[in-house]
């Protein structure tokens, strides 16, 4: 499961103790789930936390497509000389683009284009 806050609340949280930070989540898991907050905590096999505000590279960025930002996706997704093969968020599928679950679908996609790409995989 991931847990995402942006905006005023991503602020709130920004540089808070990790510890704090599951509290709040553990709490707010109880609520959608409408379960003890007990049960979501025995079920957890870990957290990890990421603050992308604190963050030097990223500071609270992601990518957010304008009109044309498809064509533009496709023109990075290429294999730049066949070597450079980029993946993330920005290059996800359609309607996936900006999530994690498109990050990790685009890092699959890039990684079977990658395989595929070696010499003597054809």
């Amino acid at each position: 499961m991931t847990g995402w806050a942006g905006g005023p609340a991503a602020g709130e949280l920004s540089g808070r103790p990790c510890d704090e930070i599951a509290e709040l989540a553990l709490g707010s898991a109880a609520v959608v789930f409408g379960r003890d907050r007990s049960v979501i905590a025995d079920g957890l096999r870990g957290i990890y936390l990421h603050d992308w505000s604190a963050d030097p590279l990223a500071r609270g960025a992601y990518s957010f497509g304008g009109v044309g930002a498809s064509a533009a996706r496709m023109v990075l997704a290429e294999a730049a000389g066949g070597r450079l093969f980029l993946a993330g968020e920005v290059l996800a599928p359609p309607g996936r683009a900006g999530t994690v679950h498109g990050a990790i679908a685009s890092g699959h996609a890039t990684m079977e284009r990658l395989l595929s790409a070696r010499p003597g995989s054809g």
